[in-house]
């Protein structure tokens, strides 16, 4: 996941206005790559989303903030499925 997400995010920076790749990048670098970084893109699965956003909750994390980094995190995934890296994409934030 490390290496897709930082290659993922470069591909962003060109797409989105700087204040959002800002919010997309300190989500990256700061909560999904210390998250999922060691988990291969192919195993990603529902529960390992559910379970970081439970643990997150429990930490004390808002909702909203929980929230926004699920949304930024369920974008990569997605694009994932649209170049063919993988076949499906796990489900977003429940």
């Amino acid at each position: 996941m490390a290496t897709y997400l930082a290659e993922w995010l470069r591909l962003k920076e060109r797409a989105l206005k700087p204040t959002t790749f800002a919010r997309y990048r300190d989500h990256v670098h700061a909560d999904l790559i210390p998250s999922f970084g060691r988990l291969p893109l192919t195993d990603l699965r529902a529960r390992h989303i559910t379970a970081w956003s439970e643990a997150e909750l429990a930490r004390g994390r808002g909702r909203t903030a929980v929230h926004r980094i699920g949304a930024t995190f369920s974008s990569a995934p997605s694009h994932a499925v649209r170049t063919r890296v993988i076949a499906a994409n796990p489900p977003s934030m429940p």
